[in-house]
This record gives C-alpha cells, sequence and structure tokens, in this order.
C-alpha cells in the first residue's frame, strides 16, 4: 500500500509542475501576427491600432480609388468601383503587407509604409484585370 501511495503523490506533484509551466503565457506573443489581447504587433513596439479602421486608397494602374477597413481581427475588406474584396493583412514595425480577393476575380498583393495617418506603397494584381501599380492613402477619422 506505501508503494500506491508513494506514486499517486508522485503523479499529483508532477501534475502541479505541469500546471505551472502550462501557466506562462509570456512568450504567447512570438508566434502571432497581431495579438488582439493586448494590441501591438509582435515586434511589441507598434500598436496594430496604428493601421485598425478605415483609409481611403488612391491607386494608379488599378482601380482608382478604394475604400480599406483593417480590422483587429487581421482581416481587411475593401469596396471600389468594380466591387468588393476581403483578405488578410500583416503589420509590423511600418511594414504593411496583404492580399486581397475581390467578388470580380482579382488577386491583388499590397505592400505599402504606414506613417503617422498615411500610407504608401505598391500592388499587383493577379486574374483579373492582371498588372501593378502604385498607391496611396489617408486614414479617415
Amino acid at each position: 500500500m506505501q508503494g500506491r501511495e508513494s506514486r499517486w503523490l508522485l503523479v499529483a506533484v508532477m501534475g502541479v509542475c505541469l500546471a505551472l509551466v502550462g501557466c506562462d503565457e509570456s512568450s504567447s506573443d512570438s508566434t502571432d501576427t497581431t495579438d488582439s489581447m493586448d494590441g501591438t504587433s509582435d515586434t511589441g513596439s507598434v500598436p496594430v491600432s496604428a493601421v485598425e479602421g478605415t483609409w481611403t486608397v488612391t491607386t494608379t494602374g488599378g482601380a482608382g480609388s478604394i475604400s480599406m477597413v483593417f480590422h483587429a481581427d487581421g482581416t481587411v475588406t475593401t469596396t471600389d468601383a468594380f466591387g468588393t474584396g476581403t483578405g488578410t493583412y500583416q503589420y509590423a514595425g511600418t511594414t504593411l503587407t496583404g492580399s486581397i480577393t475581390t467578388t470580380y476575380g482579382a488577386i491583388v498583393t499590397i505592400n505599402a509604409t504606414i506613417s503617422g495617418t498615411t500610407m504608401s506603397g505598391s500592388f499587383q494584381t493577379s486574374g483579373t484585370g492582371s498588372g501593378s501599380g502604385t498607391l496611396s492613402g489617408t486614414k479617415q477619422g
């Protein structure tokens, strides 16, 4: 009986140790693109809120004026003269990248730099309306 009791005690101690190690949340940001819990990017220094919100973006060689809404969960929705689009984005430091699929068959990849409430960069389109161009935008509100 004494051997059985010591084994149960050992299992209980190991369980407590595992529980304590499993509660360490300090490194959870290391694999997240954006952390909706604390609103920071992976670098821990740039608020995702710097991008979140509605942007009016003008393109050359593209759809003209586009409304882009960047959401806290890393998704982006767009509206332009041809239709709408949905996609995902990543933001780290001052660099914004994303991929958007439109309802009219275009897949748009964007690469931009954010400085305050302005955006500038380029895009590449495949599928319907293949091409490339530049983009510039301002954050609304």
